[in-house]
């Protein structure tokens, strides 16, 4: 019987953009029984929730299956293999090469030292100077994590196909920092749309009032 899908999960287009590249399984070995479509959607719903590898689903296939595929391509580089065939095939959607210039890979290097220190900067911790990195691991991949999303965020921008040629350079060449202030922008434009939106009658300012009611931790609301 076929699951219930998650939110993670690949869709048919998605899987075949990376089926190719998963190896089969060894020769002369045991013959491979497991789906290898829900391996990788079980390593993207651990990725995408943060759950540990125990307290997968047991929709899924077996953690440790699952587990044991996602270290071994690890190790045989195969998750490489399949970022850079998707990379390659983002370039080339937005009219770039397939593999970035050394050029381009200076300047990438260049914005994300940038945003590290603009981001010390905008969390007060400019003068600071980090001497163990395993005290700043974590504070590291959330930053890195932050200026993939940018990434994501200017690719998106740039596919409106309403934009001038002029708009589009501009935001080619814009620094992360100057993203982040336009996510930020753009998450305030929505969140007064919906607040505009939500006392528009009475009705809908009732139900505003139940919803940020019941977000209220309990400890906090009013007695009675």
């Amino acid at each position: 019987m076929a699951r219930i899908a998650y939110p993670s999960d690949l869709t048919d287009a998605q899987w075949r953009l990376i089926v190719k590249r998963i190896p089969p399984a060894k020769p002369g070995g045991r013959h491979r029984s497991v789906d290898m479509r829900e391996v990788v959607n079980g390593v993207l719903y651990l990725v995408r929730t943060g759950c540990s590898w125990r307290q997968l689903p047991h929709d899924f296939p077996p953690w440790g299956t699952v587990h044991y595929y996602y270290r071994r391509f690890r190790l045989d580089g195969t998750w490489q293999k399949i970022h850079d065939a998707l990379r390659d095939k983002v370039r080339v959607s937005v009219g770039r090469r397939k593999s970035p210039s050394a050029v381009e890979l200076y300047d990438l290097r260049w914005q994300i030292e940038l945003f590290f220190k603009e981001l010390k900067s905008t969390l007060g911790m400019h003068q600071y100077r980090f001497t163990r990195f395993e005290q700043v691991a974590h504070w590291v991949e959330l930053a890195l994590v932050a200026f993939l999303y940018l990434e994501w965020y200017r690719l998106r921008q740039l596919r409106q196909r309403d934009l001038c040629d002029k708009e589009k350079r501009r935001r080619q060449c814009q620094r992360a920092h100057g993203l982040c202030i336009a996510v930020q922008q753009e998450a305030e434009r929505e969140d007064l749309r919906f607040l505009v939106e939500a006392l528009e009658t009475p009705s809908k300012r009732q139900r505003l009032v139940r919803k940020l009611a019941a977000v209220v931790q309990r400890e906090y609301r009013a007695a009675g």
